[in-house]
């Protein structure tokens, strides 16, 4: 999973940062995102989250549910401009 988020971050197209939490080192994190399996990812903008998704997703799925994810909060944010 670790190797799939990998290449999907290194893709230029998104602005985009990709942190890893060891919940074992920092169990705190895991109370703090309510994370309670591994692997988990969650996309967080502005300290929110927006999209969790659990479990292991396959690299190609990944960059879809990503892609959607950023044209689903940038219609919202011109919604919220008009």
């Amino acid at each position: 999973m670790a190797d799939n988020l990998n290449r999907v971050a290194k893709n230029k197209k998104y602005e985009t940062g990709f942190f890893r939490l060891n919940l074992d080192k920092h169990p705190r994190n895991s109370e703090k995102y309510m994370v309670s399996g591994v692997p988990s990812v969650l996309i967080i903008e502005n300290n929110h989250e927006i999209k969790r998704i659990m479990g292991v997703v396959p690299e190609k799925n990944m960059e879809i549910i990503y892609s959607r994810v950023l044209r689903e909060r940038q219609t919202a944010l011109q919604s919220e401009t008009r």
